[in-house]
């Protein structure tokens, strides 16, 4: 009877889980269909920081970065930035970025599931010429699941002129320290 018992909650248990799940999927299917995005921005003076952009839909996120262009302000990448962000953020005008910057853009599609290829290209036109460059002869512009992630290091390389204004060094050395690896307390050698 016990065993019975035990079985029973458990059903119940997992049931809930269950549930709990197919609630949170069905909030992040509705918070992307209506546009909702988790940027990480926050305005300094004449200066946009951009901590972190995870993408979505286009339409909504262009609109974010055209408004802070029309109020005049510069948009300063210091975080990973993908997809639609990507875009829209490294294509601003008079957008810089830290050695603490990604640029991850993919393919647009629609919905995620059918590439669209025409406004691709659209919105790669957007991105500074050596970017857009680089982004039309990789394979990112013809994937739209995956993202290739161009550091402090590669965006130097391809656009230098996009640093803020931090010296080449000064970043370098920065970007080192941030990706070095730190040994464990305790852990022998």
């Amino acid at each position: 009877m016990r065993w019975v018992q035990r079985r029973a909650v458990c059903r119940r248990a997992s049931a809930r889980v269950r549930s709990c799940v197919r609630r949170g999927i069905a909030a992040a299917v509705w918070m992307t269909a209506a546009g909702c995005t988790s940027t990480s921005w926050h305005e300094r003076g004449d200066d946009v920081g951009v901590r972190a952009g995870f993408g979505g839909l286009v339409l909504p996120i262009f609109a974010r970065y055209d408004r802070f262009a029309d109020e005049g302000k510069r948009v300063v990448i210091d975080g990973h930035v993908i997809s639609a962000d990507a875009f829209a953020a490294f294509g601003s005008p008079g957008a810089c970025y830290t050695y603490r910057a990604a640029f991850s853009p993919h393919a647009i599609s629609n919905l995620g599931v059918v590439p669209d290829y025409r406004l691709t290209r659209l919105i790669a036109a957007r991105l500074p010429e050596p970017l857009e460059r680089w982004f039309m002869s990789d394979h990112s512009s013809s994937d739209w699941i995956s993202f290739k992630r161009l550091e402090f290091p590669q965006l130097t390389r391809l656009w230098p002129e996009g640093r803020c204004r931090e010296d080449l060094e000064e970043g370098m050395r920065r970007y080192e320290l941030m990706t070095s690896r730190r040994p464990v307390l305790g852990s022998r050698r």
